[in-house]
């Protein structure tokens, strides 16, 4: 038996082995029933989830060889097929841009959710699972919001995940977006707004600049400005993260008083509408390249490079000045 793998007892129960190793409770359920995290430390916390018997906090760090019992009813539904639409087989099936012994990075389409919960039945780290059943341990090392497009990050065990946590610790690490933003945005700007990122309005997240909030680092390239066929002010935004808050370009983009084209949550609500009329429905934002330094398990450097091609309509957004 592979040791990295989990290895199911029960229809309710799961044996912690390697690639579990000190990782938390809360991180281990979610990657076994697939359900957001606020359903997740419900079960915690009504010790429906126990670790060898005992009640655990969400915070507990399992130990190879740790039994952990799931909720009979949550574990069924987590095993039963996904009813995943051929059309979005065939896409994500398409969508990988680099694949390694450690890890692939696809370029993940716009509407789609990183994994499901909250009502959605499977996310894209499912499909793409179910596209490559040899990859059991695949896991998410990042996410993007359901509207955003681009370049995802999966480790193919969770070593790997947690390597790819400290290589962006690192000062050579970019991630890099395109936005395409309302208005005329002619010079660079280092953007640092605080933000609170535990704000809600009316029980949905909703991120906003405070002086109490967590550092956010945003650094604005232009790369053209220029106007829709109908009118509609618009400026080609390069950004890069220097650190990586939930919404922070969506945020501080907004906060600049040059919000995203077709966010729904920061964006403008006058333009948004007149935006729809030509084509784009959905928010701009793509994750345009990755670039780190990877070391494998031989020893070997490689640096990588990595871009998530834009879709026609955003290319051809500013050519009808």
């Amino acid at each position: 038996m592979d040791a990295t793998k989990s290895t199911k007892s029960s229809a309710n129960k799961v044996i912690a082995t390697a690639n579990a190793d000190n990782q938390r409770l809360d991180n281990f359920v979610r990657k076994q029933l697939g359900l957001p995290l606020s359903a997740i430390y419900r079960l915690i916390r009504k010790g429906q989830v126990r670790v060898n018997g005992g009640r655990k906090k969400p915070d507990y760090r399992l130990s190879e060889g740790d039994e952990v019992r799931l909720p009979p009813k949550a574990a069924a539904n987590a095993n039963k097929a996904l009813d995943i639409p051929p059309r979005v087989m065939q896409r994500l099936a398409e969508a990988c841009l680099v694949e390694t012994e450690d890890f692939m990075v696809i370029n993940k389409p716009a509407g789609m959710a990183v994994h499901g919960g909250s009502g959605l039945a499977w996310g894209v780290i499912d499909v793409i699972k179910s596209l490559n059943p040899q990859l059991p341990d695949l896991e998410l090392a990042h996410r993007l919001d359901r509207d955003t497009s681009g370049c995802l990050f999966l480790a193919k065990n969770r070593r790997v995940a947690q390597q790819f946590q400290q290589v962006q610790k690192q000062s050579d690490f970019k991630k890099i977006y395109r936005a395409l933003l309302l208005g005329q945005w002619h010079k660079p700007k280092t953007v640092r707004h605080s933000l609170d990122t535990e704000n809600r309005e009316e029980g949905e997240r909703h991120v906003v600049v405070s002086d109490s909030g967590k550092t956010a680092i945003s650094h604005f390239r232009p790369r053209a400005t220029g106007k829709t066929s109908n009118g509609l002010g618009l400026t080609d935004m390069e950004v890069t993260l220097e650190t990586g808050r939930t919404h922070q370009i969506r945020v501080h983009s907004a906060a600049e008083d040059h919000p995203i084209i077709g966010d729904s949550r920061y964006g403008d609500a006058v333009a948004n509408p007149k935006a729809a009329e030509i084509g784009f429905k959905r928010l701009q934002l793509h994750a345009w390249q990755l670039q780190f330094e990877w070391r494998y398990a031989s020893g070997l450097k490689e640096h990588h490079t990595i871009k998530a091609p834009l879709d026609a309509q955003f290319l051809n957004a500013l050519k009808d000045e």
